[in-house]
């Protein structure tokens, strides 16, 4: 365990929800497989894996850093302060904790939305690291449903939440976006809201609407793209969400992308 440099003064952080979320400690692993290994709750994660307790006290209660019991942070903004930290925060990457494993400490913190733990969908975001402000930032979503029966939705009821947004924290209102599913030809072109956000329907969505599968498990893979990013630092998330409260959905999955324009 390792503790970073305080460049800054902590009653800063404590001045914006979003400047620091989990501590200034960060646990180090020698490969990725251990990190994925099945967590038994959010407890595990919070204290034994990531090692959050040192400085948001062992219940999350608060200690040097911010308390995070009860977070009012809906999920997305929660996992993007771990992906992408505005401030001192070490950043937590995917190889060491999965979105679906931070959305099950979430769940521990109560915070304020619902998620089901763990999540019946698994979202996952993949591209470069890197572009070039002339290319054309494109992504592969793998969507993964598990548990299609569940009693808690019907999945072909399900929305789809895209957020865009800088490094700053600052949303990308009125960015173009488009997704393809797989085995169709048709672009889809959306745009994102002042909040830098989408709401795709059911028909629009990661997974098919048609209510044609049978199967308790499917996967499918999505083309998302986007393009006119100016250089900055970005993160991209697509949550599965229910419900029909718009500010706070039952979430059934996330995932998180990560790159930069240059």
């Amino acid at each position: 365990m390792t503790l970073l440099a305080r460049g800054r003064p902590l009653h800063r952080l404590l001045t914006e929800p979003l400047l620091s979320v989990f501590g200034l400690f960060v646990l180090s692993f020698s490969t990725a497989g251990h990190a994925q290994q099945e967590a038994r709750s959010g407890e595990e994660l919070y204290i034994d894996r990531l090692g959050c307790w040192g400085c948001h006290g062992r219940a999350g209660e608060g200690g040097d850093g911010p308390a995070l019991r009860n977070t009012r942070l809906p999920l997305w903004k929660f996992v993007k302060q771990l992906r992408l930290p505005s401030e001192t925060m070490p950043p937590f990457a995917h190889n060491l904790v999965s979105d679906a494993d931070l959305a099950i400490v979430y769940d521990w913190l109560d915070g304020v939305e619902t998620v089901e733990t763990p999540p019946p969908v698994a979202l996952t975001l993949e591209g470069p690291n890197q572009v070039t402000a002339e290319i054309e930032v494109e992504l592969t979503v793998r969507t993964v449903a598990a548990n299609l029966d569940t009693s808690l939705a019907d999945p072909t009821t399900w929305r789809y939440r895209v957020t865009l947004l800088r490094r700053d924290n600052t949303p990308i209102a009125q960015a173009t976006l488009e997704h393809r599913l797989a085995g169709r030809k048709e672009w889809l072109e959306f745009t994102t809201d002042e909040r830098g956000q989408a709401v795709l329907g059911p028909e629009e969505g990661f997974l098919p609407a048609d209510g044609s599968e049978t199967e308790t498990e499917k996967e499918t893979t999505t083309r998302l793209r986007i393009s006119s990013l100016q250089a900055n630092r970005y993160a991209l998330m697509v949550e599965a969400i229910g419900g029909n409260e718009s500010d706070n959905p039952v979430v059934f999955g996330i995932g998180t992308g990560i790159f930069t324009v240059e």
